[in-house]
C-alpha cells in the first residue's frame, strides 16, 4: 500500500468489498454482505491494527471511520468507550464546526453528550 493516495486506497476497498459474503446463520446459502456501516463490519486481530492505522491518516478528515483515537483527556473516558459510529459522528460534528479535536470545550461537551447519549 506504500505509494498510494488515501483515495486509490479507498477504491481498493470498494472493489474488494464487492465480492465479500458472510454465511446466512438462518439458511444454508451465502447471501451478499452490503457494506453501509463500519460498526457492522467484524475485525479481529492484525486486520483492526492496520485499520485503525489507516483511520489514524483520516483524523481531521471526512474520511474518518470512527476507529482511531483523536480526542484528548477530557473526552477519552466516554469516546473510549463509544462505538466507531458514534466516534465518527462526534469526530465529523467537531470537524464541521471547526472545533479543534483535542482540546475541551462547550461546544465540543454539547456535541459528545448529543451522539454518546447510550455510553455510561
Amino acid at each position: 500500500m506504500i505509494g498510494k493516495s488515501k483515495q486509490e486506497i479507498l477504491d481498493q476497498f470498494n472493489d474488494d468489498i464487492k465480492e465479500y459474503s458472510i454465511q446466512d446463520s438462518f439458511s444454508n446459502g451465502v447471501k451478499p454482505y452490503e457494506f453501509t456501516e463500519a460498526s457492522k463490519l467484524f475485525i479481529t486481530g492484525e486486520s483492526y491494527l492496520y485499520l485503525r492505522a489507516l483511520d489514524k491518516t483520516f483524523v481531521g478528515t471526512d474520511s474518518y471511520m470512527g476507529f482511531a483515537y483523536f480526542w484528548g483527556q477530557e473526552y477519552k473516558h466516554t469516546l473510549r468507550d463509544a462505538n466507531n459510529t458514534q466516534r465518527q459522528r462526534v469526530h465529523n460534528a467537531l470537524v464541521t464546526a471547526g472545533i479543534d479535536l483535542v482540546s475541551a470545550s462547550p461546544e465540543y461537551e454539547a456535541i459528545v453528550k448529543k451522539y454518546c447519549k447510550s455510553v455510561k
